[in-house]
């Protein structure tokens, strides 16, 4: 299934196996799940959620600090 990813430096469409799960995806990119928050279709979603043809991921880099 193809599915368009967003991060702060990307944004291209992807091929994913049937069921990948936004957690996956975060894995996949190597990327702290703690520092991120995910937007499934611009709503942010648990990170467990399955992804589907054609969603739109954002990957958000959360800044903290004090």
């Amino acid at each position: 299934m193809k599915v368009k990813v967003i991060t702060d430096s990307t944004q291209k469409q992807e091929n994913y196996e049937t069921n990948t799960s936004v957690e996956q995806v975060i894995k996949q990119k190597k990327l702290s799940r703690q520092a991120i928050v995910p937007l499934l279709n611009g709503k942010v979603v648990h990170p467990q959620t399955v992804l589907k043809n054609g969603d739109e991921l954002k990957l958000v880099g959360v800044i903290y600090g004090g």
